[in-house]
């Protein structure tokens, strides 16, 4: 069996990781995205907007086109306190969004050329010189895991069965 690529990893960790988050959004509505859990945290709404906005820094870092704009971004970035349904996107937008911009991020993997996942990275976010592009990648994608496990308990918080069994 050959070894996958840095690349193929990367791309099926993205697919997997997606299509746990698609699974637990099936059935969610406005109302159970906002319930927020009882000992404090986000609600739903945040961490699908927050998912967005990492997924869409990273579509920039690779070079694609970006979904949203920097202040779009902004009521999702980590320690904000995200939105109100009356000044937030709908729950169906973002739900859109969440497949248009996986869909840009996937793209815009694939488009690059493999060599270039050694490539110093612009930025790390543990301070690591050694950071590489295909590394960063891989926390991005460890971050975007975190996030789906935690709709995954959120559908239940907000009264829903639990999608994956």
């Amino acid at each position: 069996m050959k070894e996958m690529s840095m690349k193929q990893e990367l791309l099926r960790q993205a697919r997997v990781t997606g299509l746990m988050i698609r699974r637990d959004l099936e059935g969610v509505e406005e109302s159970h995205s906002r319930v927020t859990p009882p000992t404090g945290g986000n609600h739903m709404n945040w961490v699908l907007g927050h998912l967005i906005k990492s997924y869409d820094s990273a579509v920039s870092l690779l070079g694609g086109e970006s979904l949203w704009t920097k202040d779009a971004g902004e009521a999702y970035a980590r320690g904000s306190s995200g939105t109100t349904a009356a000044d937030g996107p709908s729950w169906e937008r973002l739900l859109d969004d969440f497949e248009a911009v996986e869909k840009r991020f996937q793209a815009s993997l694939s488009g690059i050329d493999e060599s270039g996942l050694q490539d110093k990275a612009p930025y790390s976010p543990f301070d690591d010189p050694q950071e590489t592009l295909g590394s960063l990648l891989g926390f991005l994608l460890l971050h975007q895991a975190y996030h789906a496990g935690q709709i995954g308990l959120l559908r239940r918080v907000a009264g829903l069965e639990g999608a994956i069994k």
